[in-house]
């Protein structure tokens, strides 16, 4: 018993027309999940090993008048008045850096939350934000007194993530 059945090119209620339109909007969105989902920043996927961070210094840029000021911690969230030079084995490390941080002006103490805000909750990786009109230029982190210095390189407009890179 063979049962023939005539299709009239439409299908409960969808023409064809739009049936492709359709399948080409839904494999569209099935084509491109995968790339969006690798747009992130990479600086945020990881998970921090070693040490925690005993140096860090950074320079923050100010868009409008464009000056820059630097700012130095030694291992705590607590910032420090920076000295002329970077820490002597990042200033041998990144010397082009040392003459970038011997240029700008020392930071205000009080600047934080004014020109950036620091979360050093996790003492292994550290996030510098800067505020509205400020980027930052770049950080250098060390962790221990002889592991190399690590240089994350900006400008950042938004919140950066630094921790020791392995070496």
């Amino acid at each position: 018993m063979s049962t023939d059945i005539e299709l009239s090119g439409e299908v409960a209620g969808i023409d064809r027309r739009d049936f492709i339109r359709k399948s080409a909007i839904v494999g569209g969105m099935v084509w491109a999940a995968p790339v969006i989902s690798s747009m992130g920043s990479p600086a945020f996927a990881f998970t921090p090993q070693g040490q925690k961070i005993s140096y860090a210094a950074f320079i923050v840029d100010n868009l409008a008048p464009g000056s820059a000021f630097k700012y130095e911690s030694n291992g705590t969230c607590n910032l420090e008045l920076p000295d002329s030079n970077l820490d002597n084995n990042c200033a041998t490390q990144y010397p082009d850096k040392n003459t970038e941080y011997m240029d700008a002006a020392n930071g205000s103490l009080e600047d934080e939350g004014v020109k950036f805000t620091i979360d050093c909750s996790n003492p292994k990786a550290w996030v510098i934000c800067p505020t509205e009109g400020y980027s930052i230029r770049w950080v250098i982190v060390k962790s221990g007194a002889a592991n190399p210095c690590s240089l994350f390189m900006g400008p950042f407009d938004e919140c950066v993530t630094v921790f020791q890179k392995s070496a």
